[in-house]
């Protein structure tokens, strides 16, 4: 019904367009309310954003605070709001409606309220049913997403749990799952850490199943149980009500699925900064590592893989789909200044780039500098003055810029470059 999903299609633009006719029976009625919140939530780009958004909270409260206002004009429109001046009063017909339905109990839907009050007041029913049916919409779509933003709040059952054992004098950790979770696919995950030598699901006599987790000769067993729970936390982050180790699909266009795993490495990245004496053993080609399990989850048409070769060098991350064609070629690098940060790029621009490639990405790591911020400005203005930088994209969130650059080898062509900064001092 609503053909223009893009860019929504409000009350008058389906009146204007006659894309229905007479009479509005209760099915059309109904259809209409589905089709407004449709039409909106996809002008909003809301289920792709809410998926890859850091804090889904921020970006419902952004939508609410925007139903709200919209609310407010569609109340005001001239033909929901009436002046009587003999009767001296002011009249919202879908207040009105409601009074009809709360003083007949033989009317029991929005449709049967709306048909009496156009009956009440010679009101055309065609015009009445649309914009009600858009305010009805709207009143919906507030209450769905207030109950979204509520129950995201509430506290959730915890996913796993761990606990510090020990035989024989040797530590190990053990985890505990919720019920219905993959064990073996659990395992599998964790048996891939630095800091893990054996991941092992155990059958208890009771015939209950748990992680039985050993650590790295490198590391202690609370440094295990660290980065165990960090990895856990990630993986279960993506879906509260019935999180599993299996593929979250990204969009299989090259533009949108670049972006989406940019913003997946920043929700990562986020988490790592939280682990402070963590990532104090990590090194530039660990930071890398620390990525490769969590983009290898996210889709069964893409795979992501360190110190690849492409062109005519070994990039640290390369993500590609099912084709085998790159959506992200990415290099991480330690903070050492502004002249090592470009050569990084044209490392990136010269020796993992082919003349195919469009989409790459600088991940930058900063463990000395206090002040971020100065690290950020830096970063920032040294590319943009890189002599192959053609533009400043702009800044998509606090730490995630977006460049476009010239291809070194076609001046017809051009990169996208994203510089991705996270801070750990």
């Amino acid at each position: 019904m609503l053909t223009e999903l893009n860019n929504y299609t409000d009350a008058d633009n389906i009146l204007l367009s006659n894309q229905i006719g007479d009479p509005i029976t209760e099915e059309l009625f109904n259809k209409l309310i589905v089709d407004f919140k449709t039409s909106y939530l996809q002008s909003k780009n809301y289920d792709e954003r809410i998926k890859w958004h850091t804090n889904p909270t921020v970006l419902r409260n952004e939508i609410l605070n925007g139903l709200y206002k919209y609310h407010l004009q569609i109340q005001n429109r001239k033909e929901i709001h009436y002046n009587y001046p003999e009767e001296g009063s002011n009249e919202y017909a879908n207040s009105r409606i409601t009074w009809i339905m709360e003083a007949d109990r033989r009317i029991v839907t929005p449709y049967q309220g709306m048909l009496e009050y156009c009956k009440v007041r010679s009101k055309n029913v065609k015009t009445i049913a649309v914009h009600y049916a858009e305010l009805l919409a709207v009143e919906q779509m507030i209450k769905e997403i207030r109950s979204s933003i509520t129950n995201e709040n509430k506290p959730m059952p915890k996913n796993f749990e761990t606990e510090i054992r020990e035989t024989f004098g040797k530590k190990y950790l053990k985890i505990f799952l919720r019920h219905g979770l993959d064990h073996a696919a659990v395992a599998a995950h964790l048996k891939k850490l630095p800091s893990v030598s054996k991941s092992n699901v155990t059958v208890q006599q009771s015939g209950k199943i748990d992680l039985t987790i050993y650590p790295a000769k490198a590391y202690d067993i609370t440094e295990t149980q660290e980065e165990v729970e960090l990895t856990l936390d990630n993986y279960f982050k993506g879906n509260k009500v019935d999180p599993q180790f299996i593929d979250e699909p990204i969009s299989s266009v090259s533009e949108k699925a670049y972006y989406q795993v940019i913003d997946y490495m920043l929700m990562l990245g986020k988490n790592l900064e939280g682990s402070k004496r963590l990532n104090e053993k990590f090194d530039e080609e660990r930071y890398r590592d620390y990525f490769i399990p969590y983009l290898n989850t996210i889709s069964k048409k893409h795979s992501a893989t360190g110190e690849s070769f492409h062109s005519s060098g070994k990039t640290d991350i390369l993500f590609m789909n099912e084709k085998g064609e790159p959506v992200l070629i990415a290099e991480c690098k330690l903070w050492k200044g502004e002249k090592l940060l470009l050569d990084a790029i044209d490392q990136l621009l010269n020796n993992y780039v082919n003349w195919r490639d469009e989409k790459i990405a600088l991940i930058v790591f900063n463990r000395d500098i206090k002040k971020f911020s100065d690290v950020i400005d830096t970063a920032t203005n040294a590319i943009s003055k890189h002599p192959l930088c053609l533009k400043t994209l702009g800044k998509r969130t606090d730490t995630s810029y977006s460049f476009l650059f010239r291809h070194p080898d076609d001046e017809k062509r051009t990169i996208k470059l994203e510089l991705v900064l996270f801070n750990f001092a």
